[in-house]
């Protein structure tokens, strides 16, 4: 029977005397501290993390690499072999529990239940738009469009109608400029995308027949199809969930920005002997927003808003709207929140000011895409995933950070037209000039 295999370790020196150490401290009677936290199957770490520090970073461009390191696993499982461990676009599961010693994941696999405790990870690099059909299928079809896991959208402002009738689409750019293409095909342990088919019966006796996005990327908002087990969450702009009226549920929830992952590796057997998969995120910049001229047309401009940069709409038009360009107040609205009237100014100071949290942890088997607080205390972390029955496999681990905005269009608010005067635009003015060397604020 093909069971998870153990990875060869080879332990520093040093250990072996530390067990020395140890056992001479039991056998003189000592008492080891167990106050400490209990260790988790998976030690989850934000690299170059300091606790409590807050960092300032750009819109976009700055790196999030996390490392999964396993405690005591059993092996690393494989649907076939060889190879026993996997190389890049092949799926491993790092086992920690199998009770009924039968492995789930062998591809000719005959167990009744699927009761391992693993992290399933595959090594490989997604861009959106560009087609990937490697990792856990479930996941590469949630992260499409037609699977949930594309751009979500709020009423705006429409140009042409003077309403806010315009549904716009913000967050990071996923998918590509083709729509996804939808054909029913075989779907089995070994291929994500087999043969055309109708039916079941056309695709062997582990395969099925399902409608798919044939092209899909593995890039999207949701669980992550490389790192199905992970969880990235934060307080602000797209992983806070609004309806298309931009309002927020009554009880809070948090979309999983795991999806975002842009490369998943691993080392087989680290410095500390240890399996340990690495997780990278280049902080994505914000797609195309529409902006109105003054002389007249339309200006489509890649939005340069963040991952993390908080949603904002804004009514620069308020009052008579023949004179409202020269009016410097305007009414906003930030992450579902309510409308606050304030200056282009106050709110640049408002969002170089706030500190945002993001935070990440892992589960079983696959993660939610999106998570809800469920203990109503106002936060959604992974005390809510465990409230909704998912085991934990690590602890959660933070990261806070405040943004760092130059002018209003680096946020690129969304108009709206919040006092019903039947225009939004107002004045946007575009700032430029000479480059020059800037200090970093510290």
């Amino acid at each position: 029977m093909l069971k998870a295999r153990p990875v060869p370790r080879r332990r520093p020196m040093v250990l072996g005397l530390l067990s020395v150490i140890l056992a001479a401290v039991g056998s003189m009677g000592g008492v080891i501290d167990s106050s400490h936290k209990p260790v988790h199957p998976i030690s989850l770490q934000f690299v170059g993390a300091k606790r409590d520090a807050v960092t300032r970073q750009v819109a976009s461009g700055w790196p999030i690499t996390l490392r999964l390191s396993s405690n005591g696993e059993l092996g690393i499982g494989r649907p076939s072999l060889p190879p026993f461990f996997p190389r890049i676009k092949e799926v491993g599961y790092i086992t920690f529990a199998d009770p009924d010693n039968c492995f789930s994941f062998n591809a000719q696999s005959t167990c009744p239940v699927r009761d391992e405790t693993y992290l399933e990870f595959t090594p490989d690099l997604d861009r959106p738009g560009v087609a990937n059909p490697h990792g856990n299928w479930d996941r590469l079809i949630g992260l499409t469009d037609f699977g949930g896991g594309g751009s979500p959208q709020v009423f705006t402002f429409n140009f042409q109608t003077l309403m806010n009738d315009r549904l716009a689409s913000y967050g990071p750019i996923v998918g590509g400029p083709e729509p996804d293409l939808l054909e029913s095909r075989c779907v089995g342990p070994h291929v994500y995308a087999g043969i055309a088919c109708t039916s079941d019966g056309e695709c062997g006796p582990n395969g099925t027949c399902r409608l798919i996005p044939v092209n899909a990327d593995g890039y999207g908002l949701g669980a992550d199809d490389d790192l199905p087990g992970l969880v990235l969450l934060s307080d602000a702009g797209v992983g806070v969930v609004v309806d298309q009226n931009f309002n927020r549920p009554r009880v809070p929830q948090a979309r999983n920005l795991a999806g975002l992952m842009s490369s998943i590796a691993y080392e087989l057997n680290d410095a500390s002997a240890r399996t340990t998969v690495v997780a990278h995120l280049n902080v994505p910049e914000g797609q195309v927003y529409t902006f109105p001229l003054s002389a007249g047309g339309d200006f489509p401009a890649r939005a340069p808003r963040g991952l993390f940069t908080p949603v904002v709409l804004v009514d620069r038009c308020l009052g008579d709207t023949t004179t409202c360009s020269h009016r410097f107040d305007h009414i906003f609205r930030f992450d579902g929140g309510p409308q606050v009237t304030m200056t282009d100014g106050d709110m640049l100071e408002r969002l170089n000011t706030q500190v945002v949290t993001v935070r990440a942890f892992v589960v079983n088997g696959t993660a939610p895409s999106i998570l809800t607080d469920r203990d109503h205390d106002g936060v959604v972390n992974s005390k809510d995933a465990a409230l909704a029955g998912y085991v934990l496999l690590s602890g959660e681990e933070t990261i806070r950070m405040v943004g760092w905005y130059d002018d209003e269009l680096e946020v690129t608010p969304m108009l709206f037209d919040f006092d019903g005067n039947g225009d939004a635009r107002g004045q946007l003015v575009a700032p430029g000039g000479a480059g020059q060397i800037t200090k970093v604020p510290r």
